[in-house]
Formats: structure tokens, C-alpha cells, sequence
């Protein structure tokens, strides 16, 4: 039996296939393949452990991503991933956890958001800015006035969380309802 093993492991080690060997001398495949273990634990062969992950998420995807998230930040990880499979529709479909994955690895996180007036800090508005508190001063401390706001929309019905890449500052790109400030001193 000892000649049988030895057999089985030369053709082991020559990459012939040791199971021809096994079948010639009326060994079980079992038996053959428990032989070439042994010998492999005995004699320590190093074998590669793990081996290439098959990864759904290739660089076209992850490339949509971060588009879609300059172009949408406040968008839901659902919203982002039927936007992906709309954008490329031959791509596999990838679950919630491998776009948040994704998301991570671009260094994209989610942060707070704010509402900020596009025209907040403009020149002209400044410049309105100044004149009013001119206006003030020399004429309006005479006067009483009263602000009133009937804007009749709730401003809460937006989300107040979006993705933006790490580093990032916001600076009012997320901006998604312009609200009129009116003339207050800001």
C-alpha cells in the first residue's frame, strides 16, 4: 500500500492527475484525494489562501455613483441605486449595502444640510445690504415696522441629510428651495 501512496503523490507532485493513478491500482477517489492532503499538511506545501473575489461593483459603477451623488446629493441609497441600474442598464443589479459600500470606499459620507440663499453673500446683495442699513439709520429709526411672512409653505418637508465627498465643504450646493429672506440685517 505504501508504493500505492507513493504513486499517488508523485503524480500529485508532477500535476499529472493523481486520480488516473488511484483508478489503476482499484483505489477509492476518496482515499486518493485524503493521500495528497496528508502529504500536503506533512510536507507543509504553502497553498494561496482565499483566491479573486468576484466584485459586482466594477469602476464604470462607481464612477456613475459618484455622478449621480454631485448631481443628487440628497438622494437615498433606493433613489441612487434604481438611478444607477437606469443609467447603466447592462450592469449587473447590486444590493443597498454594495452602493453604501461603494459610497464609502469613493470616500463619499453623508452630512447635515442647511439652507443657504443663493445670493446670500453676492456682491449685490452686500451691496443692498449696506444701502438698507444707510436707509435705516438716517430715515427708518423714525418709522415702525413690521415683517411679515406668509411664505405658506412647510419648509420641513425636505430631507436634511446628503452625500458629499470627504473634505468637501457643502457651501450651499445642496440648496434645493430658495427661501426670500426679505430686508432683515444679516
Amino acid at each position: 500500500m505504501d508504493n500505492v501512496k507513493r504513486q499517488i503523490v508523485e503524480a500529485h507532485k508532477r500535476e499529472e492527475d493523481y486520480r488516473e493513478v488511484a483508478r489503476l491500482f482499484g483505489v477509492k477517489m476518496s482515499t486518493a484525494y485524503s493521500i495528497v492532503r496528508r502529504h500536503q499538511e506533512d510536507c507543509l506545501i504553502v497553498r494561496p489562501r482565499g483566491g479573486h473575489r468576484f466584485h459586482k461593483m466594477d469602476d464604470d459603477m462607481k464612477t456613475a455613483l459618484v455622478q449621480i451623488v454631485e448631481e443628487h446629493a440628497t438622494f437615498t441609497l433606493a433613489q441612487i441605486n434604481t438611478e444607477l441600474h437606469r443609467r447603466l442598464p447592462m450592469k449587473p443589479r447590486v444590493s443597498l449595502s454594495t452602493v453604501a459600500t461603494a459610497l464609502d470606499g469613493q470616500l463619499i459620507h453623508i452630512k447635515q444640510l442647511e439652507d443657504a440663499p443663493v445670493e446670500r453673500n453676492s456682491p449685490a446683495t452686500k451691496e443692498a445690504r449696506r444701502v438698507h442699513a444707510q436707509w435705516l439709520m438716517a430715515h427708518g429709526i423714525h418709522e415702525n415696522f413690521v415683517y411679515v411672512d406668509e411664505c405658506g409653505f412647510n419648509l420641513f418637508t425636505r430631507r436634511t441629510r446628503g452625500r458629499v465627498a470627504r473634505g468637501v465643504e457643502d457651501k450651499g450646493q445642496f440648496v434645493k428651495l430658495l427661501v426670500p429672506e426679505g430686508n432683515i440685517l444679516t
